[in-house]
């Protein structure tokens, strides 16, 4: 993973925030998800948001990187905020 975001602050860099796009979509495109881990998120996050779903917090970790995956950080962050009473 440390080289793909390498490879992204380049593009980005020079500019290419278009191909940065493209190759986003198209890893997408390919199944290419983040893991839990990878979001930025922290387990007290997902724990909060199992308790407010009312399901499990594996569950709701892979729920929380997918959104992400798909480009709906925001959307989690909300979900996250809401759950934390915020």
């Amino acid at each position: 993973m440390g080289e793909a975001k390498a490879t992204i602050g380049r593009k980005l860099g020079w500019g290419n925030a278009a191909i940065v796009a493209n190759d986003i979509d198209s890893a997408r495109r390919q199944g290419k998800r983040c893991q839990f881990h990878e979001t930025g998120l922290a387990f007290e996050d997902a724990e909060a948001v199992a308790e407010l779903w009312g399901v499990g917090v594996d569950d709701t970790k892979a729920a929380l990187a997918e959104k992400v995956s798909m480009g709906m950080r925001d959307l989690a962050n909300q979900v996250v905020a809401e759950a934390r009473g915020g």
